[in-house]
């Protein structure tokens, strides 16, 4: 059991917090926790306890659970509390859902309280707010936050108390190969402060920080694992800077957004940002909201998306380099072709204008700095193929060649998805369309399985071919169909062999890197597989110029 290391009730939480795995997390009581705490009986023979003060009793009433372990108290919490004119520290040597908190510090019975968590000797009191610290420095604390820095505040007429979180949270993950990380700091890039000195609102809980414009989380990071830095809630009009130092090199993610930390909130900002791989972004009036032009499988120089515009500004720029990508002048491209663009300081009169609502491709190359848009009058098409639908039994069927295509053959077993009732379709093997190019599609992932079938000649109204049956043909194989409803489809499968349908398989058999000319269709070239080469991860076939080529990356 994980101890908790924080103390709030009543709290609006963001659905994605609820997926801690850690028992400190601020979700938790979101599933209407609250801490109590009540007057009891002293035990004047306790020692460590003044008996002429209150003892306090803080419990759950609804215990609730994250991944299966129950919310506890951590035996060495403890809380500052006020009574209007005096404060005492109270502390516990208990764990679980609810525990006893004694002071040995005078402390009378009072109308009402005020509470902090965690303890601040320093803390001031006065009726509305209690002025505390937020570290500027924290320590990173594996999947949690530094309960230093998790500041919650209660105030109560009765005996009950309900602590509140003050405080918001940066959340980031620690992506694989950042071995290195020494500490990520969190700065607003209008110079706002986010952490030292600060005052919490009794009433409204809201947190306002006067001492730092940096808050700093440092200590050791490993591998895959997520972290959370502690900053006064707020709004930063003109975004943030979030600065990654690493033994090698420090470097900024830079964000320009107008956005809010809320409090009692984690903003997740994903994996941190290796320094290095370029990230694209589009936005802008002419579109809906801010999105990111992916990397293209097949070209890591290549960005490129299928986006819904709407007439206006559209607008490129790099993510955390901030950076501005468009013309040299003037605010047009070339439809359909190339448009040459430089890269500058980031600024949102840098844009391409757009006069048309639809559908468009962007496609931006970073190698060649060039940037092709194709509007709706200059978009290319998805291709379509027409076969002999069996299953539908439609005949001619047209069907647009678009998402993916399968790879089907022994070559994975015949293994299948569980939701596809057809063997050997496994969505992991699929080739999936390129955004930059609607007829290329790309597989790129693990090694491709090279399981083994072999096939003898068939018995067929024509009779039974006894070369064939003398010779078997062994083929770790496949072809390419354009969908798993079965494999009597239209399909890609090897150009030049003798594969004749329902009577002969045949194979070719490229090596790694040699482009291969595809036969088309619905008829003999499903029976012509393509032998996957050994060490294959990445496949590419060309449905306009029928080609695929088998690499090793």
């Amino acid at each position: 059991m994980v101890p908790l290391m924080i103390r709030t009730e009543h709290l609006i939480f963001n659905a994605m917090l609820k997926k801690f795995v850690f028992i400190a997390a601020i979700a938790a009581i979101a599933a209407s926790c609250s801490k109590e705490i009540e007057k009891t009986v002293v035990n004047n023979d306790e020692n460590d306890v003044n008996p002429a003060s209150v003892v306090f009793t803080a419990g759950i009433d609804t215990k609730a659970a994250i991944s299966g372990s129950a919310i506890v108290w951590e035996d060495t919490d403890q809380l500052t509390l006020w009574n209007g004119t005096q404060t005492a520290t109270y502390s516990t040597t208990d764990s679980g859902a609810s525990a006893t908190f004694t002071t040995s510090d005078s402390f009378d019975a009072a109308a009402s309280y005020t509470a902090i968590y965690p303890a601040d000797g320093s803390a001031s009191f006065s009726a509305g707010s209690v002025t505390t610290t937020l570290p500027a420095v924290q320590t990173a604390t594996d999947g949690n936050f530094d309960p230093a820095a998790h500041i919650a505040v209660a105030t109560t007429s009765t005996t009950a108390l309900a602590f509140h979180n003050a405080v918001a949270y940066l959340k980031f993950t620690v992506p694989s190969g950042m071995d290195d990380l020494v500490s990520v700091t969190f700065a607003g890039n209008n110079s706002e402060n986010v952490a030292g000195a600060c005052s919490v609102n009794t009433s409204s809980y809201a947190l306002t920080a006067t001492g730092s414009a940096t808050a700093k989380l440092s200590g050791t990071f490993d591998e895959g694992h997520t972290y959370y830095l502690a900053i006064a809630p707020q709004n930063f009009s003109k975004g943030y800077t979030v600065t990654i130092e690493r033994t090698s090199d420090t470097y900024d993610m830079v964000s320009n957004a107008n956005v809010t930390f809320d409090r009692n909130n984690a903003r997740n900002i994903g994996d941190l940002w290796d320094g290095t791989s370029l990230r694209i972004k589009i936005g802008g009036s002419a579109i809906a909201s801010t999105t990111l032009l992916p990397q293209t499988l097949e070209n890591e120089n290549l960005y490129a998306a299928v986006v819904n515009l709407v007439a206006g500004n559209l607008t490129i720029s790099t993510s955390y380099t901030n950076l501005s990508i468009a013309p040299s002048s003037g605010h047009d491209y070339t439809d359909g072709g190339e448009t040459s663009v430089v890269s500058s300081s980031y600024s949102a009169d840098k844009y391409i204008s757009i006069t048309a609502d639809g559908t468009y491709r962007i496609i931006y190359n970073n190698s060649t700095s060039k940037l092709t848009i194709q509007s709706p009058s200059t978009f290319v098409a998805n291709k379509s193929v027409s076969y002999n639908n069996t299953v539908d039994k439609i005949n001619p069927y047209v069907q647009d060649v678009a998402e993916r295509i399968w790879m089907y053959g022994g070559f994975n077993g015949y293994a299948h998805d569980d939701d596809i009732s057809k063997v050997g379709f496994q969505r992991k093997y699929t080739l999936l369309q390129s955004a930059a190019n609607p007829y290329l599609f790309v597989y790129k992932g693990e090694t491709l399985p090279r399981n083994s079938e072999t096939f003898n000649s068939w018995n067929t109204a024509s009779g039974t071919d006894p070369t064939d049956k003398a010779n078997p043909l062994s083929v770790r194989g496949c072809v390419f169909l354009v969908s798993c409803i079965e494999n009597n489809v239209y399909a890609w499968g090897a150009s030049g062999t003798n594969a004749k349908r329902n009577t002969r398989h045949a194979k070719v058999t490229p090596a790694l890197d040699e482009v291969m000319t595809t036969a088309v269709g619905q008829s003999d070239n499903r029976y012509a597989l393509f032998e996957i080469p050994t060490n294959a991860n990445y496949v590419e076939l060309d449905i306009d110029n029928n080609t695929v080529v088998f690499k090793k990356l």
